[in-house]
Formats: structure tokens, C-alpha cells, sequence
């Protein structure tokens, strides 16, 4: 589109109008790429031929153009305001005119998550498997597994259910961790029956009922195909007060056609379980982008804003895209349960986690609130300016009391210390909970980030998460492995040093091995 202006550069009018249209050209000169909205000139002196061909009569003269015609002759105020409110309406309407005629023709592009393989579960069977096996479903299609041990046997009649309902739509599998020890071990299966969806690099572990009608939903679920919706600025605010996270894709005039494409093909595992939208939509590109000219933008909003809490300039390679998806698709604030525990405290990003356990019944009317929405100041001000860590940092609460064993285990939290806070590092079995004054870190805004800054510069040393039992078991193994070694090359010392060491490991674990068994595990069932 574009507004150009016919003019006799020598005459008196077109020369007091210039400065207005030159200022005009230099403040929406940004709208060349954001919206393909473009201010020209036409000296009719030089080019007469031109302006008899399109009826100029007088002097200066504006008239807007879109699509290669003629759209309409300006006739308002030529004042710098009102002109520029028009090129904006104008703008405005091409590029959602655009969008309508887009959506009108080819609907809502779907990516669809399930297999076209049309063998998958061709006998609706529930399948056991190995490591290899199971390897090459998971890099097919969607999966579901369930890990168990021979003596849970009262599952069975329901997942074989499942799999003659799943046939030919979805993969039904079994693996039994007493015969694949190695296996489960390697996939972070800490209890039986186990029961996971694997999609294209990413899972979702199954943690509600186990019924056969629970895990049929929790399948189809999977099944559905995933869209990315086309956002306006009318449907915004809905989308705003519905969703607590969700991705736009921001694309303008700059933007390389296969930018959406590399968005939706990398996205396609999360499509499912997190909100995703595309737009032109001058109001949303401008709230990201604001004055900057960019080619498309992937964005994430969160908590009903209006401003990204964090975007990706595309194009992108596909893992970086699926690192951003990953780090950002919980909301500002996490309430950490066993519906989500994997996802959060297991996941591949190694986020850490700023963990508060609070009070969650007993309280004054408005209290608990009170304290979420503390977290969310102190989570909100960290993303603003707080340091930039390799691995994403997330903010949590969890309720106190009903996982208070769990906390007291791996945290050393008390339930009647609460609110408390710890800075968790799940993947290295680590946390933190002092700050760099050495005091102890408190749920309070400042000592939070003091503990994450003497993280990040290594000043702070951690503690261990693990129990005793898997404390010691880690480093039985790591003793034996270092033993093999030092066996290859002294025989004799190494029988005696091993013997000495097992004999001490075995008289300590003994010793703690009681207390942990009475004490919950590492999952939050």
C-alpha cells in the first residue's frame, strides 16, 4: 500500500507542505516492514505524462494506492497529526483485510501429531518392548508406555483394553523394568506402574486416574491434531483473560516465508498442551516489536500482558526454537504438584527452581493469596533484570503440608517453618538455602536474589537434595566403577580396599536406611 503525493516541487503550496511530508516519510518509515505501507512522491514537473494518467488537478495532491490501484483521494486536514492518524487507520485495515482473506481461504493450518504409519498397532496389542524397540516407536509417532514390575499386576486388564481400542491409531507398549533395569533406570522411572506419553522428544507422564476411561482421554488427547490459531486483535483480550501462557508468532512484510513453517513443525510435540497463535495484527506486532523493524518474532505472553515476557527472533534452527518453547511454556508462577512434578523438577531444560512451600489450608481468607502474589512481584522482577542463567530459572509453590515428608527429605523444610524457600537444582540433586551474607534465605524479594546471584558466580556452595539411601547408592556405584579401574592395575590392593570400603558403606547405610524407607521418595505421589 502506499500514499503518494503529486506535487510541483517550485509552487508555494507543495513547498510549505514538504517539511510535513518529509517528517511524515522519516517517523513511519518502520511501516515499510512492519505493515508494506510505503510514502512516495511524484514530482509532476518532471513526470507530467504520470500525473495526466492519473488525473492529477492540483497541487499538492495525496491519493492512496493499494495492490497496484487507485483506492481513494485524501481530502482531510493536512496537518501532521491528522495525516498521520490516517496512514495508521489505513495501514490498520490493509494488513487485517489481508489476514480475513487469508483465513477465509485456507482455514486454520493443522500439525498433526499422530503417525501416518498406518500399521501402528495393527494387531491392538499392548507390545513389550526393549530399549531398541522402543527407541525406533518413539522416533515414529507417539508412544504410550507403561514401565511396571511383574508384581503389578492389577493394571494389566486395562492397558490391554487400551491397546484394542488404540489399534491403528496409537502405540500401546510395556516394558518390564525387572527384565529392562538399565532401561528404566535411564528414563527416570522411580515408581510402578509408571504410565507416559513419549512425542517427539518430549513426554507427559500420566498421573491421574488409571482407570480405562482416564487413560483413553489422556490418549486421544495426544491424538487430536494440534493448531495454530490465527489471533486478532478483537479475540486478544479473550485470549488474554483465558490463557496464563501462550506463543504468537509476530510476522510483518519482513518476515521470510518459512518462518511460521519452522515454528509449527518444531512446536508440533507441545501443540497439544500449549497455546499457540499466528498474526499480522498491527495492535499485537506493535505491542512486541514496538518502533523496532524486525522480520517475525516467536513471542510468549504471560499473566494477561500485553508485552512479551520473552521472544525469539526468527528465523531460528528448530532446537533453538524447542529450547525457547520449553523455558517458557509454564506461567510467571508454578504451582508444583504431582500432576506437573516431572515436567518441572525432571526437565531436560535443567531449569532451577526458586521452591517456596506454603500453608495451603487453615489460612485467613485472602492470606495464601497474599503469598502467591509475592512470588509473582519477586518472579516478575527477576525476569526483568535478573541475571541471565545458561539453564531457565522458574518460581514455584507447593503446599507445604500435604508434601511435607517430600520437603523435609530432599529440602530439610520443616512444615512448621513455613512460608520457606530453597533454590533448587533438580539435575545436579543440589539446592540452595543461604545467601551470599551467609544469612538464611528467606521468602523475601532481595534475599531470593541473593541467593540466585551467589549461585551464578559459584560463591555459595550447595547442599544435596538426595536421601541418604540414594546418596550412598550413587556413591557405591561411583566406587566400584573407580574400583574396576584401579583393579586392572593393582589386583591385590584393590581386593583389600574394596572389601574395607563396601564393609563401611554397608555399616552406614544400615544405620540411615530405616528412616529413609519411612520417608518418601523423590516423586510426588
Amino acid at each position: 500500500m502506499q500514499l503518494i503525493c503529486h506535487d510541483i516541487s517550485q509552487g508555494g503550496h507543495c513547498r510549505a507542505f514538504a517539511p510535513t511530508y518529509d517528517k511524515l516519510g522519516q517517523n513511519f518509515k518502520s511501516l515499510e516492514k512492519k505493515r508494506g505501507f510505503h510514502l512516495g512522491q511524484v514530482n509532476c514537473q518532471a513526470q507530467g505524462d504520470l500525473c495526466n494518467k492519473h488525473n492529477i488537478k492540483f497541487y499538492p495532491q495525496l491519493k492512496l494506492y493499494g495492490d497496484g490501484k487507485e483506492l481513494e483521494e485524501y481530502s482531510g486536514d493536512r496537518s501532521y497529526e491528522t495525516i498521520a492518524q490516517y496512514i495508521d487507520n489505513q495501514s490498520t485495515q490493509y494488513i487485517r483485510s489481508l489476514d480475513a482473506h487469508a483465513a477465509g481461504s485456507n482455514g486454520a493450518e493443522q500439525a498433526v501429531l499422530s503417525a501416518s504409519d498406518a500399521s501402528v498397532n495393527a494387531e491392538g496389542t499392548a507390545e513389550e518392548v526393549d530399549q531398541t524397540t522402543l527407541e525406533r516407536y518413539k522416533s515414529l509417532g507417539p508412544v504410550f508406555v507403561k514401565f511396571y514390575a511383574p508384581c503389578c499386576k492389577k493394571l494389566a486388564p486395562a492397558w490391554s483394553e487400551l491397546a484394542g481400542q488404540m489399534k491403528d491409531k496409537l502405540r500401546v507398549v510395556s516394558v518390564n523394568c525387572d527384565d529392562h533395569k538399565r532401561l528404566c533406570t535411564a528414563e527416570g522411572v522411580k515408581g510402578y506402574p509408571t504410565l507416559r506419553m513419549y512425542n517427539q522428544g518430549t513426554h507427559k507422564e500420566h498421573t491421574k486416574g488409571r482407570s480405562l476411561e482416564h487413560m483413553r482421554a489422556f490418549a486421544e488427547k495426544y491424538l487430536t491434531p494440534g493448531e495454530v490459531h490465527h489471533l486478532d486483535a478483537q479475540q486478544w483480550d479473550s485470549v488474554k483473560q483465558q490463557r496464563d501462557v501462550y506463543f504468537v508468532v509476530l510476522q510483518t512484510f519482513s518476515s521470510k516465508s518459512n518462518d511460521l513453517l519452522s515454528v509449527k513443525t518444531a512446536a508440533a510435540p507441545y501443540l497439544v498442551t500449549s497455546a499457540f497463535y499466528e498474526t499480522h495484527d498491527p495492535e499485537i506486532v506493535d505491542a512486541a516489536f514496538g518502533d523496532e523493524s524486525h522480520g517475525s518474532l516467536l513471542a510468549v505472553f504471560k499473566d494477561g500482558a500485553s508485552q512479551p515476557t520473552a521472544r525469539l527472533s526468527l528465523p531460528a534452527s528448530s532446537e533453538e526454537i524447542k529450547s525457547f518453547i520449553l523455558a517458557q511454556r509454564f506461567p510467571t508462577v508454578i504451582e508444583l504438584d504431582s500432576s506437573n512434578f516431572d515436567e518441572v523438577m525432571q526437565s531436560p531444560t535443567r531449569a532451577l527452581v526458586v521452591l517456596v512451600a506454603l500453608k495451603k489450608n487453615g489460612r485467613s481468607t485472602g492470606e495464601l493469596e497474599k503469598e502467591v502474589e509475592e512470588l509473582h512481584k519477586i518472579a516478575k522482577a527477576w525476569y526483568r533484570g535478573g541475571r541471565k542463567f545458561e539453564q531457565p530459572v522458574w518460581f514455584a509453590w507447593i503446599d507445604g503440608e500435604r508434601y511435607k515428608k517430600w520437603l523435609k527429605q530432599n529440602y530439610g523444610i520443616k512444615h512448621t517453618q513455613m512460608p520457606a524457600v530453597v533454590l533448587a537444582d533438580p539435575a545436579s540433586h543440589q539446592y540452595y538455602d543461604a545467601t551470599l551474607e551467609r544469612s538464611k534465605l528467606i521468602f523475601e524479594g532481595s534475599s531470593v536474589f541473593s541467593t540466585l546471584e551467589g549461585a551464578y558466580q559459584h560463591f555459595l556452595k550447595p547442599k544435596t537434595s538426595d536421601s541418604t539411601l540414594e546418596w550412598g547408592s550413587r556413591g557405591l556405584t561411583n566406587v566400584l566403577v573407580g574400583m574396576v579401574h584401579t583393579g586392572l592395575r593393582h589386583p591385590i590392593l584393590a581386593v583389600l580396599v574394596f572389601v574395607g570400603v563396601v564393609a563401611s558403606l554397608a555399616y552406614a547405610l544400615h544405620k540411615t536406611i530405616q528412616a529413609d524407607l519411612r520417608q518418601t521418595g523423590s516423586r510426588l505421589d
